[in-house]
């Protein structure tokens, strides 16, 4: 019931966002036919770089899956990778298709995927937080472009995901079973984050996944004749990449747009 609560939520939101959407673009229609108006070439490559792109996702999670003396066939954790990509495009459920099928197949405890989960998500911000200041920092040396705001988001999501990564936390379980669920996601944690190896296999790859979206932003940006350095496409992709994680609609629809039209400004 509650997931079919948040199915509908963020339908009635992207509902709403099409339609102020056409309120504000109607007069300019004939512009946004010009969407349309690319090469079967430019096509081609930024199809190419998402493919990578999403195989280095799968490989992400192949990696913390393996930390569980899991071993996935490529069938499995490439084809679930792109299983989650298709249906977050109809509903925003996540990553709840691989839980499933990791709990059925390998009896992997939802506790378990949760600290995948959350691992991606801390390596994750850590990554794209530590990219978007030093894209910030080139950008004000060479361009003289300097935003408090986003550089104060960058800081406070590299700190925080810094001191979750360096300092060791583990707590004794209680007799409250909903306090325990976070208490085991946790400690599950800071045994992962022991794994040194793991970590900077994780860290190469999110490196990996900067460089191949920061190529990709910059082949739709020229695709559309817009002049862009790389610097500011690391900072605008390093922007929206919350936005994939916190989804409010199918696919973040229409959210990571208005995140891109504000860092594009």
């Amino acid at each position: 019931m509650k997931k079919s609560y948040k199915i509908i939520v963020s339908w009635i939101t992207l509902i709403f966002i099409l339609l102020i959407a056409y309120i504000l673009l109607k007069s300019r229609l004939s512009d946004i036919k010009n969407i349309f108006d690319i090469s079967v070439y430019s096509i081609l490559l930024i199809s190419i770089m998402t493919f990578f792109s999403i195989s280095i996702g799968g490989n992400i999670f192949k990696a913390l899956v393996k930390h569980y003396n899991i071993s996935l066939s490529i069938n499995e954790w490439l084809g679930l990778t792109y299983i989650v990509k298709l249906t977050n495009y109809l509903f925003p459920i996540g990553s709840t298709s691989k839980a499933v099928y990791l709990k059925k197949k390998y009896n992997l405890s939802f506790n378990s995927f949760f600290v995948i989960t959350g691992a991606t998500v801390i390596i994750d911000f850590f990554v794209y937080s530590l990219f978007g200041l030093i894209s910030v920092l080139l950008l004000y040396i060479y361009n003289g472009f300097f935003n408090l705001l986003i550089t104060m988001i960058f800081l406070i999501l590299f700190i925080i995901t810094l001191c979750i990564i360096i300092i060791p936390l583990r707590f004794n379980e209680s007799n409250n079973k909903f306090l325990n669920y976070f208490v085991k996601i946790i400690n599950g944690w800071t045994q992962l984050k022991v794994n040194k190896k793991l970590l900077l296999k994780l860290f190469l790859f999110y490196v990996i996944l900067v460089a191949l979206s920061t190529i990709r932003y910059k082949l739709i940006f020229m695709t559309y004749g817009i002049e862009i350095s790389i610097m500011a496409c690391t900072l605008i992709y390093a922007l929206t990449r919350p936005t994939l994680i916190l989804r409010l609609t199918p696919v973040n629809l229409g959210i990571s747009e208005g995140v891109i039209i504000f860092a594009g400004y």
